[in-house]
C-alpha cells in the first residue's frame, strides 16, 4: 500500500491543509469561486489577446492563442485540487491525507500541472511580444506581461511556494492585461484588422 511518505511533497500537503484549516472560511470560498470564474474567463481572454496580436503577428497570435487555451484548460482540475484540500481541512475529514497525496501526485494531475505551467506561461510571453510588435498596447504593458512568466516560474520553483513572488507575477500580468482589455472594448475603428478568408 502507498503511504504519504512515498510522495516527495507530502510536507506541502500538510502545510496546505494546515493553512486551509487556519484560513478565514469566507476567504477560502472567495478564493475557490474566483478560481472557478477564472477557469472560464481566462481561456476567453487568451483568445482576445490572440485577436489583438493577429494583424501584425499572425503566427504569434495563433501559437499564443492555442497555448493559452491549452494552458488554461487544466485550471479547473487544479481548482478542484484546492477544493479537495479545503474539504480535507474540515474536522470531519480524518484519514484522507493519503488519498489527497495519491490524487495530487498521480500522472494525470501532474500532467495537468505541467501543461498548465508551460503552456500558459509561454503563451503570455508570445502575447507580450506580439502585442508589442503590433503596438496594440503600451510598451510597459507588453513588458509587464512578458515579465510575469519568469516570475511565475520562480513562484513554483522556489522552496515554500513564495506568495510574494506569485503575487508580483500576477500583478504584472493583470497590469499588462488592462490596456489590452481596454483596447478590445474600444470603438470598432480602433480594432485590429483581421483578414477574412
Amino acid at each position: 500500500m502507498t503511504t504519504s511518505r512515498d510522495f516527495p511533497l507530502d510536507s506541502d500537503l500538510f502545510d496546505s491543509i494546515a493553512a486551509s484549516t487556519s484560513a478565514n472560511h469566507t476567504w477560502n470560498h472567495i478564493h475557490l469561486w474566483a478560481f472557478v470564474i477564472c477557469s472560464y474567463a481566462l481561456p476567453i481572454s487568451a483568445l482576445g489577446l490572440a485577436w489583438l496580436c493577429y494583424r501584425v503577428t499572425p503566427w504569434l497570435a495563433v501559437l499564443g492563442g492555442l497555448l493559452g487555451l491549452i494552458g488554461w484548460a487544466p485550471f479547473s482540475a487544479l481548482t478542484a485540487l484546492d477544493e479537495l484540500t479545503n474539504v480535507m481541512a474540515h474536522p470531519s475529514s480524518t484519514g484522507l491525507a493519503d488519498l489527497r497525496d495519491r490524487f495530487s501526485f498521480s500522472s494525470v494531475m501532474l500532467s495537468y500541472l505541467v501543461v498548465y505551467i508551460v503552456a500558459h506561461l509561454v503563451a503570455y510571453v508570445l502575447f507580450g511580444v506580439g502585442l508589442r510588435k503590433n503596438r496594440a498596447i503600451p510598451a510597459w504593458a507588453s513588458w509587464s506581461m512578458i515579465a510575469s512568466s519568469p516570475l511565475t516560474i520562480l513562484a513554483f520553483a522556489l522552496p515554500g511556494s513564495p506568495r510574494l513572488t506569485g503575487g508580483i507575477a500576477l500583478t504584472l500580468l493583470v497590469a499588462g492585461s488592462i490596456p489590452a482589455a481596454a483596447r478590445m472594448l474600444a470603438a470598432p475603428e480602433t480594432q485590429p484588422d483581421v483578414p477574412t478568408w
